[in-house]
Parts: C-alpha cells; sequence; structure tokens
C-alpha cells in the first residue's frame, strides 16, 4: 500500500459505482475552479470597451494556471483503467476534449500575464478567447452527460453514445452557469462603469439561466427514463438548485454581487450532487464491478500525485481570487455611479 493509499484507505474499497464517482469528481473539480475564468472569457467581449478597463479584467485571469486541468487529465486516466478497452473513438473523443482544454489553458495564462501591455487586435483576441471557452464547456458536457444518458439511464436517442439533444441543452446550460458566475466576479472586483455592465450581464444570463434550468428539468424527467427511487432525488435536487440560482439574481438586482458570486458555488453544487446521487444509484445495477486492487497497476505512477498536486493547487487559485483587492476604476465622461 503506498503512502497516499494509507492516508485515503477509503481508496482500497472502491468498486466500479464509487470509481466512477471519483472521476466525476476529478472532472467536477475542473469546472468548480475554472468556471469563474470561463466565464469571465466570455464575459470580456461584452463588457470591455478601452485598454484601461482591459487591462484591469484580464488581470483578473491571475493566477492563470490553478492546476485542475491535471485533475482532469487524472480523471482521464482513471476512465481508461475503470472501462478497459478505451479505444479508437473514444481516444479521439478525449483528445479532442483535451485539446480544447490546453487551447483555453494558453489563451488564459496569456491574458493573465499581458494585462498591463497594449496588445494590437485585443478584441479579436478575446472573442476567439471566447469561442474557445463556449466550445470547450459544451464539448465535454455534451460528451459527459450524453455517455451518461446513452449507457447508463436509456434515452430516446438510442446509437449515439457522445451525443443527444439533452446533453448539448445540459451544455448551454452549463455556458449559462459559467457567464453568470464570471461577470459577478468582474462586477465584484472591479468599480464604477465595468462594474455595472458586468453586473447587468450577470442579471441577463442568470434569468435566462433560471428559465434553461427548469425546461432541462422538465425534459430529463419526461424523456429521460429514470427509476423509481430516482425521482424524488433528481427533482429535489434540480428544484433545489433554480432556488439557489434565483436567489443569486434577487441578491445581484440588489447589488450584493459579492454573495451573489458566492452563491454561484452552492448552486453548481446542488446540481452536481443531485447528478451524482443519481448516476451512483444507476451505476449500482448496471456497472460491471471493477475494485480498486484491480485497477491499481494499469494507472500511472503518478497518478495519486497528481490528484494530490491538482487539489492543493485548486484550493490556493481559489483562495487567491477571492482575496485580490478589487480593481478601482476611474469613472468615464457622462456616466453616472449607480451605487447607493
Amino acid at each position: 500500500m503506498s503512502i497516499v493509499e494509507s492516508w485515503m484507505p477509503w481508496l482500497s474499497r472502491l468498486e466500479t459505482p464509487g470509481l466512477v464517482i471519483f472521476i466525476s469528481l476529478l472532472i467536477a473539480l475542473y469546472f468548480w475552479v475554472t468556471e469563474t475564468d470561463v466565464g469571465l472569457a466570455i464575459t470580456a467581449p461584452w463588457t470591455i470597451k478601452n485598454d484601461r478597463e482591459r487591462m484591469a479584467f484580464c488581470s483578473l485571469y491571475r493566477p492563470g494556471f490553478q492546476a485542475s486541468e491535471l485533475g482532469l487529465l487524472a480523471a482521464f486516466w482513471l476512465l481508461e483503467a475503470v472501462f478497459l478497452g478505451l479505444q479508437g473513438e473514444y481516444y479521439q473523443v478525449i483528445w479532442i476534449g483535451a485539446g480544447l482544454v490546453v487551447l483555453n489553458l494558453l489563451l488564459r495564462l496569456g491574458a493573465a500575464w499581458s494585462s498591463g501591455k497594449t496588445i494590437k487586435g485585443a478584441r479579436a483576441i478575446h472573442f476567439v478567447h471566447a469561442l474557445v471557452s463556449v466550445a470547450t464547456v459544451i464539448y465535454l458536457v455534451t460528451v459527459g452527460f450524453s455517455i451518461l444518458l446513452n449507457m447508463g439511464m436509456g434515452t430516446v436517442t438510442s446509437g449515439m453514445i457522445f451525443w443527444s439533444p439533452i446533453g448539448v441543452v445540459c451544455g448551454i446550460w452549463a455556458v449559462l452557469a459559467c457567464t453568470s458566475h464570471g461577470a459577478l466576479y468582474a462586477a465584484w472586483k472591479t468599480t464604477n462603469p465595468l462594474r455595472e455592465r458586468c453586473r447587468a450581464l450577470a442579471l441577463v444570463i442568470l434569468f435566462l439561466h433560471i428559465l434553461l434550468s427548469i425546461i432541462l428539468l422538465l425534459a430529463i424527467y419526461m424523456l429521460v427514463i429514470l427509476p423509481t427511487q430516482v425521482r424524488p432525488i433528481f427533482i429535489g435536487g434540480g428544484v433545489v438548485s433554480i432556488l439557489i440560482y434565483f436567489a443569486m439574481y434577487v441578491t445581484a438586482r440588489k447589488r450584493h454581487v459579492g454573495a451573489a458570486y458566492f452563491l454561484g458555488y452552492f448552486g453548481a453544487i446542488a446540481a452536481f450532487t443531485m447528478h451524482q446521487l443519481v448516476f451512483y444509484m444507476i451505476m449500482q445495477e448496471t456497472a460491471s464491478p471493477v475494485a480498486w486492487g484491480q485497477i491499481v497497476n494499469r494507472l500511472p505512477a503518478l497518478f495519486l500525485p497528481t490528484v494530490a498536486v491538482a487539489v492543493c493547487g485548486a484550493i490556493l487559485a481559489l483562495i487567491y481570487k477571492w482575496s485580490r483587492p478589487v480593481i478601482d476604476l476611474p469613472r468615464t465622461i457622462g456616466w453616472k455611479q449607480n451605487e447607493k
């Protein structure tokens, strides 16, 4: 038994459902930590009006690298070890996702550490960064949720293992969640006109997000074959998530953007917990039993250190982002401050 395994004895007791949950947690770590930066990238083209605001906005990306990408790499390793025979189209799907993640990371690093420079074509770069961020989120969420639907839960889209209409809608839902979170963070950490633009965008996105959440909850309930014991958990988790996002909307309208931003984490956790409980209950019935001891030799030697670095790096990055000071921007001509 390795030192890390002795620290985490629950690892040796994991079987297929628990291992799949572990994979999902590693993927969720990526989204929880990068959600703000992805949202910033999508928000930037619609809110930045001049170079001063661009430099201030880009500094919000720092530190840029949060190590959560390593958690995603560990998830891919574990996915391959649990489900032997990941070949051909499976590898292709994973490599496309990994390529989008790396490209998004490089664009984010470039934006974070060029914030003090004047760059030609900065507006075009912001649009490219926003498009790559949208593509990354939609691709990862669509593929992940579609595999869940088609392999584990049963759905109307049989024969399309990596794609489903509901999966695409889930991807759009995730884009809206990231955008509102990034816009609220920018509104929290800036002042004057940029703050107001970001808050206004967050309110619009949150309204659309709540509507789509209701539609998505009804669509999955009616179109996906859910076991009887799973339905109350699914509906309860979905309703709690919608209520949290509604509270975010009300809080942001009252200009408490910092509080609304932190509520976003609870909304994401509520939605993810509901998803994982449903997934776990279904996997218990459908998955072939595989234990940690059977797959540990299929994993790279760096698997557990990679997970440890990803978790520690993510925690440090979040603390850095939450504790950074507010950027005070000058008022522009003709603008009246709306703060109370």
